[in-house]
């Protein structure tokens, strides 16, 4: 994978865990948030991402088109216009499968590398992912608490991997 790739595939990763490190900060923080406020925080960040990622594509003037920023930005501002439906139904799903998905690729990439940090976000993304598809069917309150947990681990080994992969490539 050249470099290019390699920054917008760190990118997206960082972007994804800021957004869950926020989630759960949300969550720690305004215990009793609703998931229409989440949907809120994504949006903006998602919303401001792309608007500024577009920005930049634009400004270098190297014949790339922004696509993926537009999409961004686009899919941030449809999250902000229709936050309760998304926020009630679809979210925490969502939110639940992505996190497996990331959990299992994350440790499939440890495999073919010596990173045991990358180990540790896998299973914490596997964990994170197993509990918010739990709490849909199960009470909330203890399991609240534990994936509030996995999402602040979640995001804070995220940024830590993206900067040392970062430190490692240059």
């Amino acid at each position: 994978m050249n470099n290019e790739k390699r920054l917008s595939a760190d990118a997206v990763k960082i972007i994804v865990g800021l957004i869950i490190l926020v989630t759960g900060m949300v969550l720690w923080f305004v215990p009793g948030a609703d998931m229409v406020i989440i949907v809120w925080v994504i949006g903006i960040i998602m919303l401001a991402y792309g608007v500024i990622a577009t920005i930049v594509v634009v400004r270098k003037k190297d014949g790339s088109k922004p696509v993926l920023p537009i999409v961004c930005a686009v899919f941030g501002a449809l999250l902000l216009v229709f936050c309760t439906f998304i926020g009630h139904t679809v979210l925490p799903f969502v939110i639940g499968a992505w996190m497996i998905v990331m959990g299992v690729l994350d440790l499939l990439g440890a495999q073919k590398t010596e990173g045991n940090l990358r180990k540790i976000l896998g299973i914490a993304s596997l964990v994170l992912g197993i509990i918010v598809l739990i709490c849909l069917f199960a009470v909330k309150d203890t399991l609240a608490t534990a994936a509030i947990i996995c999402m602040l681990v979640f995001g804070v080994v995220a940024i830590v991997d993206f900067f040392a992969v970062r430190k490692t490539t240059k």
